[in-house]
């Protein structure tokens, strides 16, 4: 699985190479525009996470002036180990919304989620999987609504100067206890982001601190997440983005995460309608084997 997902990644990026190399009359040169983080530096990726950052070329058209509005839907389906030394399996529907106003953008995500395992894994910020503890005997399964995430970020610079983007995001408990998806406390995390426009590239790195709220039956020790890559112009319409992610294990009983990741984006034509594809492949066994998704986003 992991040598398919790796391989996917390949075939993707060189596609966007290709077409970053073509003339510029077809289609016409143009910079790159920044995205976002696909992880927001949490653990991995999620179909909201993925969505608002390749959504973001089209909340640039704001330019500072106007107000944009978005909505995004997405599923994903992930497999591995998760940090744990038991297999477990996630599959993440989540419904995102979006406002840019200028330079200050405001999300919210609340996800359905259905896990399987044997181990204790809890939904984190933007539904990603907080792992905290490996367990034994037969797979468990868990389901229903999981915690509303709410975020914001501002941009700083941009242009010919580097992008700064400073963000923030609280992952409130508002799952029920039955479920048993949520630790029933509230999470918090406060990043950092730079970008830097190259032609048709747009390189960045970031980093993040996550704050877990220590629910009763085990300690979550707080921790650094961070990621990088770049975006790629693939023509006026299409973004590609690859990056790398770690983020440190929610507890000593589970190990750091180290994964890729490959997502293209393109926005059909006459359409404010956005289709995104994504692929992951773990680098280690803190993080899920190999996961997939799709998102549509929808532009008001």
């Amino acid at each position: 699985m992991i040598r398919y997902a790796i391989s996917c990644m390949v075939m993707m990026f060189a596609g966007a190479a290709w077409a970053a190399d073509q003339p510029a009359g077809d289609p016409p040169a143009q910079e790159a525009v920044t995205t976002g983080s696909p992880s927001n530096a949490t653990a991995t990726v999620s179909p909201t996470t993925v969505a608002q950052a390749l959504s973001r070329p089209d909340d640039a058209a704001s330019n500072g002036r106007d107000v944009s509005f978005g909505l995004s839907l997405g599923t994903s389906l992930a497999g591995g180990n998760f940090g744990s030394a038991q297999g477990a399996r996630m599959l993440s529907t989540a419904l995102g919304a979006r406002v840019a106003l200028g330079t200050l953008r405001l999300s919210a995500s609340i996800p359905y989620l259905n896990i399987r395992s044997r181990g204790l894994i809890y939904s984190g910020i933007d539904s990603t999987p907080v792992v905290a503890a490996p367990g034994t005997g037969p797979k468990i399964k868990h389901d229903g609504l999981g915690d509303i995430t709410l975020g914001a970020a501002y941009t700083l610079l941009g242009g010919s100067a580097p992008e700064i983007e400073l963000s923030g995001r609280v992952k409130l408990p508002t799952a029920t206890n039955s479920s048993q998806l949520s630790t029933g406390k509230t999470d918090y995390s406060a990043g950092i982001q730079v970008t830097q426009l190259v032609g048709r590239f747009a390189p960045f790195v970031s980093g993040t601190y996550r704050i877990f709220g220590d629910p009763k039956a085990i300690n979550l020790r707080n921790g650094i997440a961070a990621s990088a890559g770049t975006a790629v112009l693939v023509d006026e319409r299409s973004t590609a983005l690859f990056s790398y992610h770690y983020a440190k294990g929610a507890t000593r009983l589970v190990r750091d995460s180290h994964e890729l990741f490959a997502g293209i984006s393109t926005k059909l034509m006459s359409t404010q309608l956005r289709v995104t594809a994504f692929v992951t492949g773990g680098l280690s066994k803190g993080a899920a084997s190999t996961s997939g998704g799709l998102s549509f986003s929808l532009d008001f």
